[in-house]
């Protein structure tokens, strides 16, 4: 039996593959020569991990072009999974279901009171997550993961919401093992202003991303799916 050590071709080539599908996702579809730039991998290395994830079902590669001149953009599959962003903010609850390509599937959202307790904020969250992938068509199976924003300060070892004028009543509960337990899928949880200055860091101050609002973008305090 071989070894998969440090350095050897088989944790090499783990590793690219892990960079490729890691700056897909990261952009939601890319062609294989801004692959090759993101990644600092040659364009065969590219060529050759794209062909393998596509033949393992995990990107799909479509025609497209490039500064005049024919590409293959790479996006992942939609049976690679899908992710849900949950918001909770000064006075509404938003939900959206999207794909690992940025692309919002469906998206609801609703007033919530400042007095509302946790018990009855997460309530309406787990509803309205579980009528979004109704709606969708897609079980509760194929969420890859939840991100949760809350206006608040989270604690960094113990997951516990720090004090928070907004939600005041929910001062030292832990939202992310809260949201966790109901729904059954791993939750990533962070403060809402984070979560907003990362999606500017993704797409750029103010920029616009036409399938997923920028501050909402579920992957943000997750490992990169």
């Amino acid at each position: 039996m071989s070894v998969d050590t440090p350095g050897s071709q088989s944790s090499l080539h783990r590793a690219n593959l892990e960079r490729v599908l890691r700056a897909v996702r990261m952009a939601g579809s890319l062609t294989q020569a801004e692959i090759a730039r993101s990644t600092g991998l040659s364009a065969a290395t590219v060529s050759n991990i794209v062909r393998e994830l596509k033949d393992a079902g995990t990107v799909v590669v479509t025609p497209t072009s490039s500064g005049g001149r024919r590409a293959r953009s790479v996006s992942l599959s939609a049976d690679a999974g899908i992710v849900v962003g949950v918001d909770f903010g000064h006075s509404h609850l938003r939900v959206a279901v999207g794909n690992l390509a940025h692309r919002v599937l469906a998206e609801e959202s609703e007033p919530i009171d400042t007095d509302a307790s946790a018990d009855q904020g997460f309530g309406r969250a787990e509803l309205l997550v579980h009528r979004l992938l109704e709606q969708t068509g897609f079980r509760s199976e194929k969420v890859i993961g939840v991100g949760l924003g809350v206006p608040g300060p989270i604690d960094g070892e113990t997951g516990a919401l720090g004090s928070t004028a907004i939600l005041p009543g929910w001062t030292g509960i832990s939202p992310g093992q809260e949201l966790s337990s109901r729904l059954g899928m791993p939750v990533y949880v962070d403060n809402d202003a984070n979560l907003g200055a990362l999606g500017e860091l993704v797409w750029g101050p103010g920029g616009d991303c036409p399938t997923w609002p920028t501050s909402r973008w579920p992957a943000v305090s997750a490992p990169v799916w």
